[in-house]
């Protein structure tokens, strides 16, 4: 650019291009009165305005600038001025333009807001008169700006998302500045009690402190003293007690959010008559009781009404069919019962209802009102019953979210019923029966089918590759049978597939894909027909329930979009396992156990690099663990228990285990390994729970390899052949398993020389014995050092006492089963020392007289 030529210009606007670099070219310019730079790439200071004294308009928006904006102070005819959206370093007292007399319009939002030393010195006043000021994002404040206690024809403030170190609201701001329309105070860590205006403020029309810390009762007289506010918002904040019926005197009140505090007690009567003009309401996420507007009621115009996450009972109010334009209806997360009333289908503006998570019963009502409006629909855990009614086929072209899950609904969904734009469908938790409906089979932009924990039954459609869209399908806990359908693999945007308990048989197509972040789920919104709201939407959270390394988790929709996983245990396949490996390779979580699957590991699993959870458990596998699987650097959880695996871990595994430093959960149990396995498991720093039971060990010294396992929490050795521990657990040979708390080592050949080897295990709560070698007398002094024990397990063996009789001194213990062994009635003395003891277990073989429990 080259302005050398252009000294008589007055107005210049680049605004809207793609200019960069440094603006000292302009500083030739110094006759211009108008400059707009806006929703460019400018960089670097701006000292190249300092000249410009004629300036009047001044918009610098939307750039990168940076550095201080001293350079501004010499412009002191300057009116107008839009420095938003920079990467300026703006001091909060604005001393650079405090001689800026003209100035009136100021916008620096979107730049770096600090507290400035200046003001704790001076408390000289600026020359300007600002009309509207916005100063918003990001910084911290220090103190309230002390410029603007100097300010008093003020009408637009914007505070927000600035942290100022305040601990009152500033009413003074309003008793200043009697023209003050708006004043935004948002996310600003005001807190302390809000604080009206000594007189009635006739002008406020908006006023937002959402998202601070002010707390206390709202002003009883908050009304009296706002009258003609239009839009008030006090979200998130701690406010508690009641709400002021003074809300009633606002007749002009257009959109009212105290939604996100601690308020109690009732909706005032006075205000749902006296706010007539409300159009919005949301009073979520208090502790507000009593029926929903059990009195008179004038609201009738409302378009949103948020009333989820309180304490209200009774029923759907029936005044609320007055509300003709009701656009939102959310009731959600209350004690709300009876029936739903059929009114609700006759709203035809109604867009969003959800009425989930209370005590409604009955049968979903009929209707034949118009609802062709209804875009989402949420009854979810409540109480209803019967059959879905046909008349849910007139939501057929604009429903997109669905949620009748975890009520008591039976039979199957209508047929005329084909949600064509349908986006997400959870009906799990009822008693639907049947066949996989075909209402689906023309949905294809179906991302969430969940159907699971119902009595579907039948093949899974062919038709199920019509659901291009699908990412998360879960059938669950039906009765589906037959094989899984090949045209599952045509899904190429399928993140979770959870097929589990079921009767499906046959192979596992080897086709299937699956892969995570193929699809964000869109937050389902429906923006207010009133243009105030700022936006506001409504949004269904409906987790997701997924088992991961054998527990079951919700997972919400932020989490969803990250997960990819297969779960088909709990059916019938057969065959090998043969997944093609490019289409799972982001694979997080496989769970293919209780099955009867045939064949090896395979080997290519080791190319799921970012697999966290793998169960293969309960099935006719064999062969051995491959070696590769030791590059599996994010597994956190390993199953291969009841299968016929066998033999020395592969050569390279024990050198590579190194490399598994995420891996906590490793179950080989009820396998045929023996003693060599050991060695390879040694370097496993990170486990937290090992399961060697059933398996082939033996030998006097079969665990002096795992000396590494100092997370180690539970350790189960069971049904081996073992003899002694010998010394692993002394302090003398670096004994690391301070943080066990569960040993099983049941159905071995262990005998009373195990003891002493306990000893040092101070944090152990569960110890299992039961069916060793033990015999004869017990010392308990080598039972006491275990002085966090809450469970002993020493059945099945031929223990007849304790040495001394009356030692035992395991205050913690509260299960005790010393049942199957050769005990006579002077045991019980040697239990009398155990006070919290919840269950005991004993045979008494001989019996000399009545038994004293005292």
């Amino acid at each position: 650019m080259c302005f050398s030529n252009l000294t008589s210009l007055k107005k210049l606007s680049l605004s809207y291009n793609q200019f960069s670099g440094n603006i000292s070219l302009l500083k030739s310019l110094t006759l211009l009165e108008s400059l707009d730079l806006s929703h460019n790439q400018f960089s670097g200071n701006i000292s190249a305005l300092q000249s410009l004294t004629l300036l009047e308009s001044l918009s610098l928006s939307s750039n990168k600038f940076s550095g201080n904006i001293s350079a501004l102070e010499s412009l002191t005819s300057l009116r107008w001025l839009d420095i938003s959206n920079n990467k300026f370093h703006i001091p909060s007292s604005l001393r650079s333009l405090f001689n800026l007399s003209k100035l009136k319009y100021l916008n620096a939002d979107n730049n770096t807001i600090h507290a400035d030393d200046y003001e704790m010195s001076h408390s000289s006043a600026p020359r300007f008169q600002l009309s509207s000021i916005s100063l918003s994002c990001c910084g911290s404040g220090g103190s309230f700006p002390q410029f603007l206690y100097h300010q008093s024809e003020l009408e637009d403030v914007t505070l927000s998302d600035i942290y100022f170190k305040v601990d009152r609201f500033p009413f003074w701001l309003l008793e200043n500045n009697m023209k003050l329309r708006s004043l935004f105070l948002v996310n600003c860590s005001l807190s302390g009690p809000f604080q009206m205006p000594s007189h009635v403020h006739f002008a406020l029309q908006y006023l937002d402190i959402s998202n601070n810390a002010f707390g206390g009762n709202i002003p009883v007289r908050i009304g009296a003293h706002l009258p003609f506010l239009w839009y008030l918002k006090m979200s998130k904040n701690c406010f508690n007690g009641r709400i002021p019926s003074s809300f009633g005197d606002m007749s002009f009140l257009l959109f009212l959010d105290l939604s996100n505090n601690e308020l109690s007690g009732e909706i005032p009567e006075h205000m749902a008559m006296g706010c007539s003009s409300l159009q919005f309401l949301a009073l979520s996420n208090n502790t507000l009781q009593g029926s929903i507007f059990s009195g008179n009621f004038n609201l009738t115009s409302l378009s949103e009404l948020e009333l989820n996450g309180n304490n209200f009972t009774g029923m759907i109010p029936n005044v609320l069919a007055n509300c003709s334009n009701l656009y939102i209806l959310d009731l959600s997360n209350n004690y709300i019962y009876g029936e739903i009333p059929s009114w609700i289908w006759n709203m035809s503006e109604l867009a969003a209802l959800d009425v989930s998570r209370n005590q409604l019963f009955g049968r979903l009502p009929q209707w034949r009102g118009n609802v062709s409006n209804l875009e989402q629909v949420s009854m979810a855990y409540n109480q209803l019953n019967g059959l879905i009614p046909r008349a849910i086929c007139s939501l057929n072209l604009k429903l997109k979210f669905l949620d009748l899950s975890m009520n008591s609904l039976t039979g199957t969904l209508p047929s005329c019923f084909k949600p064509v734009s349908v986006r997400e469908v959870h009906l799990s938790k009822n008693m639907l029966q049947g066949a996989l409906p075909n209402a689906f089979r023309d949905s294809s932009s179906l991302v969430i089918l969940d159907l699971s924990y119902n009595h579907l039954k039948g093949n899974i459609p062919n038709w199920i590759s019509n659901l291009s869209g699908l990412s998360y399908l879960l059938l669950k806990g039906n009765h589906f049978e037959g094989e899984i359908p090949i045209q599952l693999c045509k899904l190429d945007r399928l993140s979770l597939i959870d097929l589990s308990q079921n009767n499906l048989s046959g192979g596992i197509p080897s086709c299937l894909k699956v892969s995570a972040l193929n699809y964000v789920i869109e937050q389902y919104i429906w923006y207010s027909l009133y243009l105030l709201t700022n936006n506001r939407s409504m949004s269904i959270e409906v987790p997701i329930e997924y088992t991961v390394k054998s527990n079951s988790y919700s997972y919400n929709r932020r989490m969803l979009q990250y997960m990819s996983g297969i779960d088909l245990s709990c059916n019938k396949l057969t065959g090998e396992i043969s997944f093609e490996p490019i289409n799972i390779l982001k694979l997080l979580t496989l769970n293919l156990s209780h099955n009867s699957l045939t064949g090896p590991v395979p080997r290519a699993f080791s190319n799921l690099k970012d697999m966290e959870s793998l169960d293969l458990s309960y099935n006719n596998l064999t062969g051995n663990i491959p070696a590769e699987f030791a590059v599996l650097n994010f597994l956190e959880y390993f199953n291969v228990s009841y299968n016929n695996l066998s033999g020395k871990t592969p050569e390279g595994f024990e050198r590579l285990s190194s490399k598994l430093d995420k891996l906590e959960i490793l179950d080989l149990s009820e396998n045929y390994f023996n003693d060599s396995i050991l060695a390879s498991l040694s370097e496993l720093s990170s486990l937290k729970s090992l399961n060697l039971a059933g398996n082939i060990f033996t030998g006097s010294n079969p665990i002096n390899e795992i000396n590494n396992w100092k997370n180690l929490k539970e350790l189960y050795l069971g049904v081996n052949e073992i003899k002694s521990l010998g010394s692993l657990f002394h302090e003398k040979e670096g004994m690391k398993l301070n943080k066990l708390k569960v040993l099983s080592l049941a159905g071995n050949l262990f005998n009373n020389s195990i003891f002493p080897s306990l000893a040092e295990l101070s944090n152990l709560k569960s110890l299992d014995l039961s069916y060793n070698k033990l015999e004869g007398a017990i010392y308990t002094k080598d039972l006491n050092a275990l002085s966090n024990l809450e469970e002993l397990f020493l059945y099945g063996n031929e223990v007849k006492g304790f040495i001394p009789s009356q030692g035992l001194r395991l205050m913690n213990l509260k299960h005790l089963d010393l049942s199957d062994n050769g005990f006579n009635d002077s045991i019980l003395s040697s239990l009398a020392t155990l006070s919290n003891l919840k269950t005991l277990f004993v045979d008494i073989y001989m019996c000399n007289g009545l038994i004293d429990f005292k």
